[in-house]
């Protein structure tokens, strides 16, 4: 949840700042492609990305020999011969928010009986992910003047979202839980944090706690008036999202929730 407020004390007659926002991209490699891309299009000044972009599903692929690979994907083996079969398959993966591993068979059976193998992998995979979005962003929008403002969402894993803390960018702004000057008028403020969950998501707090969050930091903004709204949590509502893990066929990645797993 991300939420600015003007600052009053600034100028009214100032530039309008179009700022384009979008959150749940879930590990895919398109759509972070296009949010990009959207300051262009759209002539966004600013870029606005609300949480949760690590994905859901690890894909094993195979090695059966020669450049044969065999996956499983939705209910069906796919068996991929050749670099371009290969690469079609990984980027239909991407596109899903998908992340795949080429590995021999006995690494797979390995990591499949072994749950801590299977999350330390997991987050591997998400980490390099984000790694390439942080590069992809820092290049396109370089010397355009747009900034874009990231938080993380419960779905989230804190390690993951490590990357994004400590990395030393220039167009991208790791925002959440600070108050930060989109413009020059606008001051922003972003909770990445949900209420409980029956999928018991990384990040979830109780909703006093959550509240709590929100009004120490909606205290800091700058303004004259006494705030007379409140504010709400990212999402008030729970989602029907199955929860991560590792499929090939499916290695459950450890949770404590009892929820359906895809």
């Amino acid at each position: 949840m991300s939420l600015f407020r003007r600052n009053t004390s600034s100028g009214a007659n100032g530039k309008l700042t179009r700022l384009f926002f979008a959150s749940d991209f879930h590990g895919s490699q398109r759509i972070f492609r296009k949010f990009i891309n959207s300051a262009k299009h759209y002539e966004a000044d600013v870029l606005v990305m609300g949480g949760d972009v690590v994905g859901k599903l690890a894909i094993p692929v195979i090695r059966e020999g020669g450049d044969r690979y065999r996956a499983h994907l939705m209910g069906n083996t796919e068996h991929l011969e050749g670099e371009s079969d290969l690469k079609g398959f990984e980027d239909r993966l991407g596109t899903l928010g998908y992340y795949s591993k080429i590995m021999d068979e006995d690494e797979y059976q390995q990591i499949r009986s072994d749950p801590a193998a299977v999350d330390r992998l997991f987050h591997e995979l998400a980490s390099e992910r984000l790694a390439s979005w942080i590069d992809l962003a820092e290049t396109r929008l370089a010397g355009s003047g747009v900034k874009c403002f990231m938080i993380g969402g419960n779905d989230d894993d804190p390690e993951v979202l490590e990357l994004l803390r400590e990395a030393n960018t220039q167009s991208i702004v790791f925002c959440e839980g600070k108050e930060v000057q989109i413009d020059d008028h606008h001051t922003m403020i972003s909770v990445g944090f949900s209420n409980r969950t029956p999928w018991k998501t990384p990040r979830e707090i109780d909703d006093d706690d959550l509240g709590t969050m929100i009004e120490g930091l909606a205290d800091r903004l700058p303004m004259r008036h006494t705030r007379s709204s409140t504010c709400t949590s990212r999402r008030s509502t729970p989602r029907l999202i199955p929860v991560r893990c590792w499929t090939g066929p499916p290695i459950r990645r450890p949770r404590s929730s009892k929820a359906a797993k895809p």
